[in-house]
């Protein structure tokens, strides 16, 4: 994990800011201006809304716009953007599929930043000794968030025991967090990050959208916006040995339970279509 990344994540814990990180931006400013909370709580909380949903709109704006800027300075008639995580998606399999058919190109740059395996390294630092483990690959990061977004989708969503409102505060309780953590096998280390991660996930996407679309909701955010989601819980997972395992653990898992119930909307879909 690179040392400003590092760095990054306990800045973020140590501010307690909640679901504020989301729309963060790292090319933005990166200032947070505490003279501006000066004066009345009305203006302070007013302000603070203000630039959160301010940030938002431009997140949602910022990889589109680089995207086509791109666009426009490539020669190439046939470069294709990605402007959705569901781009990123289809990129990394489709990549995966070619190699494994042996189609696709053998040692390429490109093909190495698309393969799930890794061959870097990085170095943990112990009071004992320092530990050299394999960093997982941009392509291994994908496959692990798209399987963890499937999970928050079809089995998170819409199974809470209990909302409470009182005053100003909501409290969401969903007891099945800690089931669905022993069934998919999480490491122990990072289940604190992913029952963060599917709270801020509901927050920020809703659950209408979860339920009624699957992880589809989660794949039309631009890949900025989607990594924003599922960073702290990717760094939890640790190295590639550990998600090359974990992904292979609960490969049939996910054909039966998330795979299934994907193609069951489906076919719902198909049926109110014909009716």
């Amino acid at each position: 994990i690179p040392i400003a990344h590092a760095k990054s994540v306990i800045r973020r814990q140590k501010k307690q800011e909640g679901f504020d990180i989301l729309p963060t931006s790292d090319f933005g400013s990166g200032s947070d201006d505490e003279g501006e909370m000066f004066g009345t709580a009305e203006a302070a909380v007013a302000n603070s809304g203000n630039k959160r949903r301010q940030r938002i709109i431009d997140n949602c704006r910022l990889y589109r716009a680089s995207n086509n800027d791109e666009a426009g300075q490539t020669s190439s008639g046939n470069h294709r953007t990605m402007k959705s995580m569901k781009d990123v998606i289809r990129a990394v399999r489709n990549n995966l599929n070619a190699s494994g058919s042996g189609l696709g190109p053998v040692d390429t740059s490109s093909a190495r930043f698309m393969s799930i395996r890794s061959t870097q390294t990085m170095t943990s630092h112990t009071m004992i000794r320092n530990i050299k483990t394999r960093k997982p690959s941009f392509a291994l990061r994908v496959l692990v968030q798209e399987r963890f977004a499937e999970i928050i989708a079809i089995e998170v969503a819409g199974y809470h025991s209990s909302i409470e409102i009182k005053d100003h505060t909501l409290s969401v309780t969903i007891d099945s967090l800690y089931e669905t953590a022993d069934k998919w096998f999480i490491p122990r280390r990072a289940r604190k990050a992913f029952r963060s991660v599917a709270f801020e996930v509901l927050y920020f996407v809703g659950e209408h959208g979860l339920i009624t679309r699957g992880a589809d909701a989660l794949y039309e955010l631009t890949p900025f916006e989607f990594h924003g989601l599922f960073s702290s819980l990717v760094a939890a997972m640790g190295d590639a040995d550990t998600m090359e395992g974990w992904l292979e653990s609960t490969d049939t898992l996910a054909l039966v339970d998330l795979h299934r119930s994907q193609t069951d909307m489906a076919m719902q879909d198909d049926r109110h279509t014909i009716t």
